[in-house]
């Protein structure tokens, strides 16, 4: 019986974890929760854009409100979105079957 240590049997594990992370970007869920995750990085890439803004160029002070004004109506827009995504996948969910 092969042990844990055997490259052949970690060959055959990663190829079997390999094929169900394939399988499960080509469903519907996949694809949103990927689609989740860019948008949590945006998020994320955008709050260290505004605060290193806020520290180091805050000299136009209405630059940097401007910015953070459409930085809280994207966010906002984006959480509506998927909130009012959710809402739907609860009252439809046929249209999400995958």
């Amino acid at each position: 019986m092969p042990g844990p240590r055997d490259a052949l049997e970690r060959l055959a594990r990663r190829e079997t974890d390999l094929s169900a992370k394939r399988a499960e970007l080509e469903s519907r869920s996949g694809v949103m929760r990927l689609a989740l995750q860019f948008y949590a990085a945006l998020i994320v890439a955008w709050s260290l854009a505004l605060a290193a803004h806020w520290i180091f160029f805050a000299s136009p002070r209405w630059l940097v409100l401007l910015h953070t004004l459409a930085f809280v109506l994207t966010v906002g827009y984006w959480g509506a979105a998927m909130v009012m995504l959710r809402i739907v996948r609860r009252r439809l969910p046929e249209m999400f079957e995958d």
